[in-house]
């Protein structure tokens, strides 16, 4: 065995920046966990106010990384003379691993905890002698407020309780719910019955519900996402759920760690959580383990209105079935439940709870989604090239729900150092199989492909086109624009056709609307851009792909064509807000100063 590490110059100027801190009592130095790689200083922190549940008095461990002040750093309560309680703002506060000397329920101190006045809007320090300091005042302050009850605030943000070892349970159940699915909640009377459910990653254990039936098997509830799901379900991916008035926690806000504890839990809202499960587990008896979802309304704000169903998922073990029954009982259904009630099932058993997570359309897009005039339009794309396919993949990402891609060519090798697709999707039909790809971007999505070129002969495909609101012309071919002015849209439209200068240094982005595409309008307003284009490229000789007859390809770089598609995305989203936007064109350019130096609207003209 080597000899432990020592602790550097950054980690011992954290521990001296303790020294005069109200409140906080260093009881040792630093000491290397090496089964975790962090270095662990055990300290005492006191406040002036105390609780049933929070002593004046309380001993902790903190482990921070090798790194320090980079990396991690966490507060965990000791075992001896720790909280043993779970608050809100702290992971679940179970006994922890026997052989360290803390619990499992570290602190939530960042930032965004506004309950922890004095220091709650400053930014967490990364200096030696200011960052170990700066979690320790907070979390003298965490322990002030837990102590007086003042943790969460109304109007604060809306938190779960932290369900023990869900995130680590290596599954993951997805459910849709939103304030058009809690208002349907709201009017069924069912409190229990069966779920279906789709596997998404199969080798990942990643399901997502798809329909919520009545114990009789009646649908009651469906989820609006299209789903794309890439496999069929299976009699064990069937599911039971149980609907419960609000969260299931007991005092302060400890999720149940036991079937004992949710029982508990149960019993505060007035419902015995055995009259549910004895009538469920018969439906279930067939020697598989499947899961329960466990569902109560939530706020987005403490203290304000439910605004959406959360389905917490539970591993169940497989129940009894066949001959298997409680000692000294027949084998019968009585038996069986009986078993399961006092064995797999009792009070003392550990719940295997397995992460949830709401996939609803507002929540996936929560980093960032387009407007809503584009994002709820059907969208046309006519060409699944190089530019088509980068346009298709931001918009769906941002929010599109509903997509018909034309295009009747292959993906071919030479398409794919600036394609979206990849090796797997080669001499496959380019809108087929972008269609397949755009469909696992997200569950919300619909995507059409229609696998020819411009305007499409077959009477199916024509009528998805006509009931497109924004066509995408990507293909710069003028005679895709001329059958574009030519085809007759059932109503009125907003149009927009993208196309690339030479080497990809500009971006041309018409704009129009009606019931027909202006070509002679944009053939006149880009005609002197094309004029110009040419001078500039004149004498350059075109690359091509292969020996021997081959056609010159359009040069451009992958990161040239997809810096313009997401410019082109950027300016469609605010062009086509208006239900009627006006004919203009809008011309973008790489400026090349040192480089790369930006991007920038050089003109606009109507």
């Amino acid at each position: 065995m080597g000899e432990a590490p020592r602790p550097s110059l950054e980690l011992k100027a954290a521990r001296r920046s303790l020294e005069g801190v109200s409140g906080c009592r260093v009881l040792g130095d630093w000491i290397w966990n090496a089964r975790l790689n962090r270095w662990v200083l055990h300290c005492q922190l006191s406040i002036e106010a105390s609780s049933d549940l929070v002593p004046e008095t309380t001993d902790w461990h903190i482990a921070v990384s090798p790194s320090h002040p980079w990396g991690s750093l966490r507060l965990f309560p000791s075992k001896e003379g720790g909280l043993t309680a779970t608050f809100p703002h702290q992971n679940h506060n179970g006994p922890g691993s026997k052989d360290l000397p803390w619990r499992d329920g570290d602190l939530c101190l960042f930032t965004g905890l506004r309950a922890l006045g004095r220091h709650g809007f400053d930014t967490e320090p990364f200096e030696s002698t200011r960052r170990l300091r700066w979690h320790v005042l907070r979390a003298l302050d965490w322990l002030r407020a837990a102590a007086g009850g003042s943790l969460v605030q109304p109007n604060d943000p809306f938190e779960l309780p932290h369900f023990p070892d869900a995130a680590i349970s290596h599954q993951l159940i997805a459910f849709e719910e939103g304030s058009t699915s809690l208002a349907a909640w709201q009017s069924i009377a069912d409190r229990w019955g069966l779920a279906e459910m789709t596997p998404m990653r199969r080798e990942l254990d990643i399901m997502a519900v798809t329909e919520f039936r009545s114990v009789e098997g009646e649908p009651l509830w469906r989820p609006s996402w299209p789903l794309n799901a890439p496999f069929k379900s299976r009699p064990e991916d069937s599911a039971l759920w149980i609907r419960l008035a609000e969260t299931p926690v007991l005092e302060p806000w400890h999720a149940p760690e036991t079937w004992g504890e949710l029982r508990a839990a149960c019993k505060r809202q007035a419902v015995s959580l055995d009259e549910p499960l004895k009538r469920l587990l018969k439906l279930v008896r067939d020697g598989r383990a499947h899961r329960l979802l466990l569902g109560f309304p939530i706020p987005d704000t403490v203290g304000g209105p439910a605004s959406q169903m959360h389905w917490q998922g539970i591993a169940l073990p497989a129940v009894s079935h066949g001959g298997q029954t409680r000692r000294g009982f027949r084998p019968q259904r009585e038996g069986q439940w009986l078993r399961d009630r006092w064995e797999l099932l009792r009070d003392s058993a550990k719940i295997a709870w397995v992460e949830s997570e709401n996939w609803s359309r507002e929540r996936l897009i929560a980093r960032g989604g387009l407007s809503s005039p584009l994002a709820s339009s059907s969208v046309l794309l006519i060409g699944g090239g190089a530019l088509g396919s980068a346009v298709a993949e931001l918009l769906i990402r941002a929010g599109v729900r509903r997509l018909s891609i034309v295009d009747g060519d292959d993906a071919q090798a030479g398409n794919l150092c600036r394609h979206t697709l990849s090796m797997a999707d080669l001499r496959q039909n380019k809108a087929r199989a972008l269609a397949r790809r755009l469909k696992q971007v997200s569950p919300h999505v619909e995507v059409d492909a229609i696998e020819a070129s411009f305007p499409p002969p077959a009477a199916v495909s024509q009528e998805k086109l006509r009931g497109c609101e924004v066509i995408i012309d990507c293909t710069a071919d003028d005679s895709v624009l001329r059958e574009l002015g030519r085809y007759p849209w059932a109503a009125a439209s907003r149009f927009a056709s993208l196309s690339l200068g030479f080497k990809a240094k500009r971006l041309f982005c018409f704009v129009a609307s009606g019931t027909r595409f202006p070509s002679g309008a944009y053939r006149k307003t880009i005609q002197p851009w094309l004029e110009r284009e040419q001078r500039e490229g004149g004498g350059v000789e075109l690359v091509r792909e292969g020996a021997g007859c081959w056609h010159p390809v359009f040069p451009a770089r992958a990161d040239d064509i997809w810096l313009l598609a997401a410019a082109s995305v950027k300016y469609l989203d605010h062009a086509l807000q208006a239900p009627h936007p006006q004919t203009r064109l809008a011309v973008f350019e790489q400026q090349s100063e040192d480089g790369f130096s930006g991007l920038t609207r050089t003109v606009e003209e109507l």
